[in-house]
């Protein structure tokens, strides 16, 4: 994943049970650990009522990266204060945890012009055990809504397969899952260029599969 390195900004975008949010945390702990430099991790996910990127703080800023999360005005969300200067600095790395849908990706959409013009990557995350629909067609036209709503069609995007059904996902079933995506994806003239596993499992998927692999060390632990 050294391509990641050499950007600017990472959005992350995908449905509630993609597992966005524990990829953008192993991006920033592991991938892209900062030992100096300016780096925000940037809360943008209003659709988790539980589990967020902000209830690892200390694991961020351990990282060296700031934790950015909305404010609330009469109960209502407030985009993280920062997010123009931190775009506006060519040094500084920015993750940016979006919404699963069309309304929480419009909260980053006031910013397209600037992740236009910086070195930006956008992550679209499946996870085809948890995805409602599985054709191709489905899969493909809710990416290109989710990107509209975000005003990021045609920014340099791609998308990762990360078929996991827990921690205990073995890596038949993460093959299966994946295989699974490709054939759906393919249908469409689509692809997954990226293979999200488990820490453990990452050399023996990197032998099984074309792919590129993104190892994650998981952060968040479900009841």
């Amino acid at each position: 994943m050294d391509e990641l390195k050499k950007l600017n900004n990472i959005v992350l975008l995908g449905e509630a049970g993609s597992g966005k949010t524990e990829i953008a945390l192993s991006l920033a702990t592991r991938h892209l650990r900062q030992e100096q430099g300016p780096a925000s991790f940037f809360d943008m996910d209003q659709t988790k009522g539980v589990f967020r990127a902000r209830d690892c703080r200390e694991t961020l800023a351990a990282s060296g990266f700031r934790l950015m999360e909305p404010t609330s005005f009469l109960d209502a969300p407030v985009v993280p204060a920062g997010v123009i200067g931190s775009l506006l600095d060519p040094r500084s790395v920015n993750i940016f945890d979006v919404g699963g849908n069309e309304v929480g990706a419009r909260m980053i959409g006031q910013f397209h012009a600037h992740l236009r013009a910086g070195r930006t990557k956008v992550l679209y995350v499946i996870n085809p055990y948890r995805h409602a629909a599985m054709e191709g067609r489905q899969l493909i036209d809710r990416m290109d809504r989710i990107l509209r709503a975000c005003r990021l069609l045609g920014v340099n995007s791609v998308i990762v397969s990360n078929p996991c059904l827990g921690e205990q996902t073995t890596m038949e079933e993460i093959l299966a899952g994946h295989r699974l995506l490709q054939e759906e994806l393919a249908r469409e003239g689509c692809c997954a260029s990226i293979l999200a596993v488990r820490e453990p499992l990452a050399e023996e998927a990197r032998s099984r599969v074309r792919e590129g692999v993104l190892a994650l060390r998981l952060h968040i632990r479900y009841p």
